[in-house]
């Protein structure tokens, strides 16, 4: 090869290094209410006796904020892609408190928390 078109070669990768590092560091947002994603999420897919983890960020070693049974409703801040993983950041629909990132995979579209008839006591 010669050498002036391996110069230029480097000269490539050395420009586009910081662009591709930001590209692979910044997450990826896709799926958040006011662009198009749901309003509310119902945790599914997980077995009987099982919790889904809300966790502090989206990642598998963050703290664990709560457990979540299934069925429960969430309301979508927002979903970010992390290493080909969806995490979303949701509150629990009844008690806005309680906020996390919980994995996506658990996740389907919901139409919201459960109305209790009127003049029901729980």
């Amino acid at each position: 090869m010669p050498r002036w078109l391996y110069s230029f070669i480097i000269a490539v990768a050395i420009a586009l290094a910081p662009a591709l590092t930001a590209a692979q560091s910044e997450p990826k947002e896709f799926a958040d209410s006011l662009r198009g994603g749901p309003d509310f999420w119902e945790v599914t897919s997980l077995a009987a006796g099982e919790t889904l983890k809300m966790r502090e960020a989206p990642s598998l070693h963050a703290k664990t904020v709560m457990q979540v049974l299934r069925g429960t409703v969430l309301k979508n801040h927002g979903c970010t892609a992390v290493r080909g993983q969806r995490w979303c950041k949701v509150e629990l629909a009844d008690e806005p408190s309680m906020r996390g990132w919980v994995n996506g995979r658990y996740l389907r579209e919901s139409a919201g928390p459960k109305q209790t008839p009127p003049g029901r006591l729980l």
